[in-house]
C-alpha cells in the first residue's frame, strides 16, 4: 500500500504548489498503463494511479490558470518497479503479462522517456495558448503473445497476434531467468 499513501501526500504537494504555479505552469504527473488495463499482480497500484489521473481531470477544471498533464508511461527498463517484488512472483507477473498481450517486447528507457518529457513539456511552455492534457509513452515494439481485446472483440494495440513477433523477443526474466533489479 505504500503508493496509496505516496499519491495522497502528492496531491497535497500538488494542492499546495498550484497557487505558486505561474499562469500557463504545467503540473504533469506520472501514471501508468495499469491505471487503463488491469494487469495481474498490480490492482492497488493500478487503483492509484487511475485516482491520480481522476485528481489532474478535476484540477483542470478547479485551476484553469495552470495546465495539468497526465503522463501515461509504459513499459521501461531499468527501473526500481521491480524492486517491490519477490523475484518469483514477478517472472509469474510477467508470463501472466504476456500471455494476454500486455508485455512488450522491448522496453523503453528512463533516458528515452526523460527526454520526450523534455522535450514535449518544454515546447509546451513555451506555448501557454496549448493545452497538454494526456501524454501516453510506450513502446512501438510488437507485444508478447495475443494483442488484449477491446470491449468490440476487435484486438487493439494494432492487432499484432503471436505469430507477428519474432522469435526470442520475450525479455529474458520472463522466460525463467532473474527479473531486472
Amino acid at each position: 500500500m505504500p503508493r496509496l499513501f505516496l499519491f495522497a501526500i502528492r496531491g497535497q504537494v500538488i494542492r499546495a504548489a498550484v497557487p505558486r504555479l505561474a499562469v500557463g505552469g504545467i503540473v504533469a504527473v506520472l501514471s501508468s498503463e495499469a491505471a487503463h488495463t488491469p494487469r495481474y499482480g498490480l490492482g492497488a497500484y493500478g487503483a492509484s494511479k487511475a485516482a491520480l489521473e481522476a485528481s489532474i481531470r478535476s484540477w483542470r477544471n478547479e485551476h484553469p490558470e495552470a495546465r495539468f498533464a497526465s503522463v501515461v508511461v509504459g513499459q521501461t527498463f531499468p527501473t526500481e518497479f521491480g524492486d517491490g517484488f519477490e523475484p518469483d512472483v514477478l517472472a509469474a507477473a510477467f508470463e501472466h503479462w504476456g500471455r494476454h498481450g500486455l508485455l512488450q517486447s522491448e522496453f523503453m528507457t528512463p533516458e528515452g522517456v526523460a527526454g520526450v518529457l523534455l522535450a514535449t513539456l518544454g515546447t509546451a511552455l513555451a506555448h501557454p495558448e496549448v493545452g497538454v492534457h494526456d501524454i501516453v509513452l510506450r513502446s512501438p515494439s510488437a507485444p508478447v503473445g495475443p494483442a488484449p481485446a477491446t470491449a468490440a472483440g476487435q484486438v487493439a494495440g494494432g492487432g499484432r497476434r503471436p505469430s507477428d513477433s519474432a522469435p526470442g523477443t520475450r525479455p529474458p526474466w520472463v522466460t525463467g531467468a532473474d527479473p531486472p533489479r
